[in-house]
């Protein structure tokens, strides 16, 4: 067994790192720190044992064949980092829920604060809470514009959306915006690595 190149079972243990990892980059701001262990603690003995067992499949002329078995590692990676490159994780992902945030966002501005423990998918997010996002310092709300915060799964952290129409939020010491497309902008409140 050891003569062989890995199987179908290494391709989809590989896939799946690689999708999960494509996850975590779907959103405004990627979790860096959890995609960099992922590759790390996962990635890197993978890719050891494909090494080990290429090469004793290569002493033994157990290659002539499997070509796509051996090559769909390098294929899967490649794939993975030009979608990482271009964040096409995320365009896809806001793209395919913009019109949910944005029914979510009008639901904030016409029946005011949401609490937060209230979670919903908006889209192909997991969205809780939300009120209007404040454009200044001095705490006061801009008119018409709502924020709200976004869970992941088995990762917690405050990131989300704002809503800001004819208005650039602004950043303070705690809060991180980033423009994504039109009046939407990402969030990462305090909590960011």
């Amino acid at each position: 067994m050891i003569a062989k190149p890995p199987g179908w079972p290494f391709v989809i243990v590989w896939s799946a790192l690689a999708l999960v990892i494509m996850y975590w980059a779907s959103v405004p701001f990627w979790y860096g720190v959890e995609m960099l262990l992922a590759v790390v603690l996962v990635g890197l003995p993978l890719m050891a044992y494909w090494a080990l067992r290429f090469a004793l499949a290569a002493d033994r002329g157990g290659i002539t064949g499997r070509a796509g078995r051996c090559l769909a590692p390098w294929l899967i990676t490649w794939a993975t980092v030009v979608a990482l490159a271009y964040n096409a994780p995320f365009a896809l992902r806001f793209s395919l829920s913009a019109p949910a945030l944005g029914a979510y966002a009008e639901r904030i501005m016409e029946r005011g604060p949401i609490h937060y423990e209230s979670c919903e998918w908006a889209g192909l997010y997991r969205v809780c809470g939300g009120g209007a996002e404040h454009g200044s310092l001095d705490g006061v709300p801009v008119p018409g514009s709502a924020g709200f915060t976004t869970t992941e799964w088995a990762i917690y952290s405050n990131t989300g959306f704002a809503w800001h129409p004819g208005a650039v939020p602004q950043e303070t010491a705690d809060d991180i915006y980033v423009r994504i497309v039109g009046d939407w902008y990402g969030s990462r409140g305090w909590d960011g690595w």
